[in-house]
């Protein structure tokens, strides 16, 4: 996830690399709700989809929380991606 005071822009890649989809959602409660909604919808659900949030301390951090309480990991990251994955994220 790349994200902003106003909004976050998401993408799903594969593990292997591959852009799924993107989109750019507003960065209020609604918004990061909605997000995760679309988020889980391309990813089937799978909690083992790895969160990459940029700024996950800062402008990310509440994305952050709510991807985690959704039952996601989620890690800081330099690159706004989520990594759809099964199996072992250190295997990224």
């Amino acid at each position: 996830m790349e994200t902003h005071t106003r909004t976050h822009t998401y993408a799903v890649v594969t593990a292997a690399g591959e852009p799924l989809c993107a989109e750019t959602f507003p960065n209020s409660a609604p918004g990061r709700a909605r997000a995760i909604a679309w988020a889980a919808r391309r990813t089937g659900a799978d909690l083992e989809a790895l969160w990459v949030v940029e700024g996950a301390g800062s402008y990310g951090a509440q994305l952050s929380r709510a991807a985690a309480a959704t039952g996601y990991q989620v890690i800081e990251g330099s690159s706004p991606v989520v990594w759809c994955m099964s199996g072992d994220p250190s295997s990224v």
